[in-house]
């Protein structure tokens, strides 16, 4: 197997061991998506990260940070089309913000804001982390 398609397989066996996760939506000023250990989440409307506009659907979220000390959230879509769950052309990436928190995110959670009729991701925090990646 060469480096491309291990990277693959690993993808795609972490995306298959999250596709029971649950999320849910809170309401209030500022609404979150509470994510749980998998960080598998569903947007219902299309969103706005940054500089990116994610379409409606069930998302895979990961954490990296660069070697030069900058974060970056990736966002990977399911498709129900594509053999294995994932469509390879559906990721998308985002360098953000930390902020420190006071103490360690006990889940994580993905907050939400909707200013002239369109939903923005803010903010996220990561369970265990002690910063929140801001947008």
């Amino acid at each position: 197997m060469n480096g491309k398609t291990m990277k693959l397989a690993g993808l795609l066996v972490l995306a298959l061991s999250f596709l029971s996760a649950r999320t849910s939506l809170a309401r209030g000023n500022e609404n979150h998506i509470i994510v749980g250990k998998t960080g598998v989440f569903t947007l219902a409307s299309v969103t706005k990260v940054g500089s990116l506009t994610l379409q409606p659907g069930r998302y895979l979220l990961q954490h990296t940070e660069k070697r030069s000390g900058g974060h970056v959230m990736h966002f990977v879509r399911f498709s129900p089309v594509y053999h294995g769950g994932i469509e390879p052309s559906q990721r998308f990436k985002q360098e953000c913000k930390v902020e420190p928190l006071p103490a360690k995110a006990t889940r994580t959670r993905i907050f939400l804001t909707r200013a002239n009729g369109e939903e923005r991701i803010t903010r996220i925090e990561i369970k265990g982390e002690n910063v929140a990646h801001l947008f």
